[in-house]
Protein backbone atom coordinates (compact mmCIF):
# COMPACT_ATOMS: atom_id res chain seq x y z
CA UNK A 1 0.00 0.00 0.00
CA UNK A 2 1.17 3.57 -1.01
CA UNK A 3 0.85 6.96 0.47
CA UNK A 4 -1.61 7.91 -1.68
CA UNK A 5 -3.97 4.40 -1.44
CA UNK A 6 -4.37 4.85 2.33
CA UNK A 7 -5.48 8.61 1.51
CA UNK A 8 -7.97 7.48 -1.27
CA UNK A 9 -9.31 4.25 1.27
CA UNK A 10 -9.70 6.64 3.91
CA UNK A 11 -12.30 9.15 1.79
CA UNK A 12 -13.59 6.46 0.41
CA UNK A 13 -14.86 5.03 3.66
CA UNK A 14 -16.17 8.31 4.59
CA UNK A 15 -17.74 7.93 1.24
CA UNK A 16 -19.58 4.92 1.61
CA UNK A 17 -20.97 5.79 5.36
CA UNK A 18 -22.50 9.55 3.90
CA UNK A 19 -24.16 6.55 1.22
CA UNK A 20 -25.34 4.43 3.55
CA UNK A 21 -26.97 7.25 5.90
CA UNK A 22 -28.34 9.39 3.02
CA UNK A 23 -28.44 7.38 -0.05
CA UNK A 24 -30.70 10.33 -1.69
CA UNK A 25 -27.79 12.83 -1.83
CA UNK A 26 -26.37 11.10 -4.38
CA UNK A 27 -28.59 11.09 -7.35
CA UNK A 28 -26.01 10.08 -9.71
CA UNK A 29 -22.68 9.32 -10.63
CA UNK A 30 -21.42 12.31 -11.08
CA UNK A 31 -22.62 13.50 -7.27
CA UNK A 32 -20.55 10.59 -5.96
CA UNK A 33 -17.42 11.44 -7.89
CA UNK A 34 -18.00 15.06 -7.10
CA UNK A 35 -18.46 14.25 -3.26
CA UNK A 36 -15.25 11.88 -3.31
CA UNK A 37 -12.88 14.28 -5.12
CA UNK A 38 -14.05 16.66 -2.64
CA UNK A 39 -13.27 14.36 0.43
CA UNK A 40 -9.74 13.37 -1.29
CA UNK A 41 -9.17 17.54 -1.74
CA UNK A 42 -9.44 17.98 1.56
CA UNK A 43 -5.94 15.98 2.35
CA UNK A 44 -3.35 18.38 2.63
CA UNK A 45 -1.08 16.01 0.89
CA UNK A 46 -3.73 16.31 -2.10
CA UNK A 47 -3.92 20.11 -1.72
CA UNK A 48 -0.35 20.71 -2.75
CA UNK A 49 0.89 21.51 -5.52
CA UNK A 50 4.09 20.74 -7.25
CA UNK A 51 6.12 21.20 -10.11
CA UNK A 52 5.71 19.53 -13.63
CA UNK A 53 8.03 18.43 -15.90
CA UNK A 54 6.70 21.17 -18.48
CA UNK A 55 7.93 23.66 -15.62
CA UNK A 56 4.34 24.35 -15.12
CA UNK A 57 2.66 23.41 -11.53
CA UNK A 58 -0.01 20.59 -10.89
CA UNK A 59 -1.99 18.90 -8.51
CA UNK A 60 -2.31 14.98 -7.69
CA UNK A 61 -5.59 14.72 -7.91
CA UNK A 62 -7.50 14.98 -11.04
CA UNK A 63 -11.14 13.34 -12.71
CA UNK A 64 -11.82 12.17 -16.07
CA UNK A 65 -8.80 11.13 -16.94
CA UNK A 66 -8.30 9.56 -20.08
CA UNK A 67 -5.96 7.01 -20.85
CA UNK A 68 -3.92 6.32 -24.09
CA UNK A 69 -1.79 3.45 -22.85
CA UNK A 70 1.33 2.31 -24.61
CA UNK A 71 -0.43 0.95 -27.18
CA UNK A 72 -1.95 4.21 -28.13
CA UNK A 73 -5.26 2.20 -28.43
CA UNK A 74 -6.71 2.28 -25.20
CA UNK A 75 -9.39 4.69 -24.39
CA UNK A 76 -10.85 5.09 -21.38
CA UNK A 77 -11.56 7.98 -18.92
CA UNK A 78 -10.86 7.03 -15.34
CA UNK A 79 -13.42 8.81 -12.82
CA UNK A 80 -10.47 9.89 -9.67
CA UNK A 81 -6.58 9.32 -10.45
CA UNK A 82 -4.10 10.71 -7.96
CA UNK A 83 -1.02 11.07 -10.27
CA UNK A 84 2.94 12.48 -9.66
CA UNK A 85 2.52 15.66 -11.07
CA UNK A 86 6.41 16.10 -11.70
CA UNK A 87 5.72 13.62 -14.11
CA UNK A 88 3.23 15.64 -15.95
CA UNK A 89 3.91 17.16 -19.30
CA UNK A 90 1.79 19.69 -20.79
CA UNK A 91 3.51 20.91 -23.64
CA UNK A 92 5.17 19.54 -26.83
CA UNK A 93 8.77 19.72 -26.03
CA UNK A 94 9.93 18.41 -29.77
CA UNK A 95 11.06 14.98 -28.40
CA UNK A 96 7.58 13.84 -26.67
CA UNK A 97 4.72 14.73 -28.80
CA UNK A 98 1.24 15.04 -26.46
CA UNK A 99 -1.55 13.03 -27.32
CA UNK A 100 -4.90 14.94 -28.43
CA UNK A 101 -5.83 15.00 -24.44
CA UNK A 102 -2.89 17.93 -24.28
CA UNK A 103 -1.09 16.35 -21.44
CA UNK A 104 0.32 13.11 -20.21
CA UNK A 105 2.04 11.31 -17.62
CA UNK A 106 3.45 7.87 -16.96
CA UNK A 107 3.34 7.81 -13.26
CA UNK A 108 0.26 7.77 -11.17
CA UNK A 109 -0.98 5.82 -7.68
CA UNK A 110 -4.32 5.24 -7.33
CA UNK A 111 -7.18 4.88 -10.06
CA UNK A 112 -10.91 5.20 -8.58
CA UNK A 113 -13.84 4.07 -10.52
CA UNK A 114 -17.00 4.44 -9.44
CA UNK A 115 -20.98 2.68 -10.31
CA UNK A 116 -24.53 3.79 -9.27
CA UNK A 117 -27.38 2.05 -9.84
CA UNK A 118 -30.55 3.83 -8.77
CA UNK A 119 -33.49 2.01 -7.45
CA UNK A 120 -35.32 2.20 -10.82
CA UNK A 121 -31.81 1.23 -12.68
CA UNK A 122 -31.29 -1.76 -14.85
CA UNK A 123 -31.31 -5.29 -13.95
CA UNK A 124 -28.92 -7.46 -11.88
CA UNK A 125 -27.79 -8.64 -14.96
CA UNK A 126 -27.00 -5.16 -16.88
CA UNK A 127 -25.14 -3.73 -13.68
CA UNK A 128 -23.06 -7.21 -13.53
CA UNK A 129 -21.87 -6.91 -16.65
CA UNK A 130 -21.54 -3.20 -16.06
CA UNK A 131 -19.17 -4.16 -13.33
CA UNK A 132 -17.47 -7.18 -15.07
CA UNK A 133 -16.85 -4.38 -18.06
CA UNK A 134 -15.27 -1.63 -15.30
CA UNK A 135 -12.69 -4.69 -13.83
CA UNK A 136 -11.97 -6.06 -17.33
CA UNK A 137 -11.07 -1.98 -18.46
CA UNK A 138 -9.05 -1.61 -15.49
CA UNK A 139 -6.60 -4.46 -15.77
CA UNK A 140 -6.27 -3.41 -19.27
CA UNK A 141 -5.15 0.18 -17.80
CA UNK A 142 -2.92 -1.69 -15.38
CA UNK A 143 -1.43 -4.28 -18.24
CA UNK A 144 -0.71 -0.98 -20.32
CA UNK A 145 0.95 1.76 -18.27
CA UNK A 146 2.57 -1.14 -15.72
CA UNK A 147 5.85 -0.68 -17.75
CA UNK A 148 6.61 2.93 -17.20
CA UNK A 149 5.07 3.48 -14.18
CA UNK A 150 7.69 3.75 -11.41
CA UNK A 151 4.89 3.20 -8.77
CA UNK A 152 3.23 0.38 -7.44
CA UNK A 153 -0.42 1.34 -7.84
CA UNK A 154 -3.63 0.79 -6.49
CA UNK A 155 -6.76 0.41 -8.47
CA UNK A 156 -10.16 0.68 -6.83
CA UNK A 157 -14.27 0.11 -8.52
CA UNK A 158 -16.46 1.25 -5.86
CA UNK A 159 -20.47 0.63 -6.82
CA UNK A 160 -23.15 1.54 -5.13
CA UNK A 161 -26.37 0.25 -5.00
CA UNK A 162 -30.02 1.52 -4.31
CA UNK A 163 -31.46 -1.29 -6.04
CA UNK A 164 -31.38 -4.53 -4.83
CA UNK A 165 -28.89 -6.19 -2.68
CA UNK A 166 -26.57 -8.00 -5.27
CA UNK A 167 -23.20 -8.31 -3.11
CA UNK A 168 -22.67 -11.81 -3.26
CA UNK A 169 -22.41 -11.63 -7.03
CA UNK A 170 -20.48 -8.86 -7.34
CA UNK A 171 -18.24 -10.62 -5.20
CA UNK A 172 -18.29 -13.50 -7.43
CA UNK A 173 -16.74 -11.08 -10.27
CA UNK A 174 -13.71 -9.73 -8.68
CA UNK A 175 -10.12 -11.10 -9.29
CA UNK A 176 -6.75 -9.93 -7.65
CA UNK A 177 -5.61 -6.71 -8.95
CA UNK A 178 -8.20 -4.33 -7.74
CA UNK A 179 -9.30 -3.23 -4.59
CA UNK A 180 -13.25 -3.35 -4.49
CA UNK A 181 -16.43 -1.77 -2.73
CA UNK A 182 -20.31 -2.89 -3.26
CA UNK A 183 -22.42 -0.76 -0.78
CA UNK A 184 -25.72 -1.39 -1.03
CA UNK A 185 -28.41 1.45 0.91
CA UNK A 186 -32.13 1.06 0.66
CA UNK A 187 -33.08 4.44 -0.06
Amino acid sequence: MNEFDAIAKAAERTLIAQFRKFPHVFLTEEDIRSHLFSELSQHPRLKATVRTSSNSFSSHLHAEVRWYGQSQTLRYRSDIVILDPSDLRTDDNGEFHLPSKGYGFNNFWVIIELKLRRTNGESDAQFLRKIRTELQRMRRVQEETRSNNLNTPTFHLLCFDKKQDIGMKVAALYQGGVVADYVYARP
